[in-house]
């Protein structure tokens, strides 16, 4: 399946256009704007870290079973966000769009979770990660889960250290939670026990603190991986200090 918006829940067909709900949705949503280098990341993108050659050696094989038109279509739902605009941009009918986009989601195994877009993003932003002639099986072997394989994992560690050192520890459990939710503010406050209110300032507060664009895409992706790759058990949910039943409020009015 495709989500409606990337990183988002997806239902059976995505949507026609990106929606764009008002500030106090239950359901409020970022939608990713293009597919570019992670926005503000600069030398802390994961791009920075991974040989080139084994990314695309990697990328290669996560894409293989596209066909050039398919990995298009993708391409342009992650830098719209939406079907109409990706066929309005690929000049093709918006129902030839889903067909592509379910197709290639059903081909990379799904479009549903953080990882498998994080991948994705990751995947199709690789320098040397060329579409084949036609979509089938390679000899490279199945492609590492985690892109933070492709180096060692102690450079992995560091880069993602690196990256979310300004967060504190309930800043990056509400910032995986919230990832885990595909982006969906409602379900991620009621499993961290926050008001959504509450949570939409601690995920702006995280955005200034690491000077980044969480509206991105490819933003959100290095950022998941990062907190995948430091996870443990003081990153649940139950690690976060509570009184009453409900999460403590964080100073600074977050």
């Amino acid at each position: 399946m495709v989500p409606t918006t990337i990183g988002f829940p997806l239902p059976e067909s995505p949507s026609e256009s990106r929606p764009q709900p008002p500030a106090d949705s239950d359901t409020e949503a970022i939608a990713a704007t293009d597919l570019v280098p992670a926005a503000g990341l600069g030398d802390r993108a994961l791009l920075r870290i991974i040989p080139p050659d084994r990314l695309a050696a990697w990328a290669s094989s996560l894409l293989s079973p596209l066909t050039p038109a398919q990995r298009q279509a993708l391409e342009g739902w992650l830098r719209t966000g939406s079907v109409g605009a990706t066929a309005q941009m690929l000049g093709i009918s918006r129902g030839t769009t889903r067909s592509r986009l379910r197709t290639a989601g059903e081909r990379l195994g799904g479009l549903d979770t953080p990882l498998a877009l994080a991948r994705l993003s990751l995947a199709l932003r690789a320098p040397a990660a060329g579409p084949t002639d036609s979509a089938g099986p390679t000899d490279a072997g199945p492609p590492a889960a985690l892109p933070t394989e492709l180096v060692d994992a102690a450079s992995a560690r560091r880069w993602a250290t690196e990256l979310t050192e300004p967060l504190d520890t309930p800043q990056r459990i509400a910032l995986r939670v919230w990832f885990g939710h595909l982006g969906s503010v409602a379900p991620a406050a009621e499993e961290l026990g926050l008001h959504r209110t509450t949570l939409r300032r601690w995920l702006e507060e995280i955005g200034r603190l690491l000077d980044v664009d969480l509206s991105s895409a490819t933003v959100r992706a290095d950022l998941y991986l990062a907190l995948e790759t430091l996870a443990g058990q003081d990153g649940s949910p139950g690690a976060l200090p509570r009184r009453g039943g409900r999460t403590y409020q964080r100073p600074g009015n977050l």
